[in-house]
């Protein structure tokens, strides 16, 4: 791959995103629905977990070995039936579940990024969104590079 190529495929996100929605901890604390262990946007059903990037981290000069930070977020539902304290375990096991991403045979699937380090950002908790909705939002940051050319 040339430099443009190796560091579009340097994404912790679908990464963070497979390891999730296989997990068997998140799994069984949102029902064993892998839509729910790591979706794309909030929608029910709930309680969901979303994992997104943020604009921060750093691309260490566009060379090869990138810091992404991703904020994961833990959704209730809007009637407010999930009480805080399923909120943050679902949020805790999300990130203890990426935390272990490292400590895996890279990478998790043919042309994902590796993933060398995962660190906490802050300790998460209660964000609600303005519509009054529970969510419990934390932030990690991810070491990753794009795969070997044999991967």
């Amino acid at each position: 791959m040339g430099r443009a190529a190796d560091l579009a495929a340097a994404d912790s996100l679908p990464v963070g995103r497979l390891h999730l929605r296989a997990h068997p901890v998140v799994l069984g604390l949102v029902g064993d629905d892998p839509d729910r262990a790591c979706g794309y946007h909030n929608r029910p059903p709930y309680p969901r977990l979303v994992l997104r990037h943020t604009p921060s981290g750093s691309d260490r000069g566009l060379l090869w070995l990138m810091e992404q930070v991703l904020q994961l977020e833990a959704y209730g539902d809007p009637d407010l039936s999930t009480g805080d304290d399923v909120l943050r375990a679902l949020l805790y096991a999300g990130l203890g579940a990426l935390a272990e991403l490292p400590d895996l045979p890279q990478p998790l699937a043919p042309g994902l990024a590796v993933v060398t380090n995962v660190g906490s950002r802050g300790s998460g908790g209660p964000s609600y969104e303005p519509t009054g909705q529970p969510r419990w939002v934390g932030t990690l940051a991810m070491s990753v590079h794009p795969p070997h050319p044999t991967d």
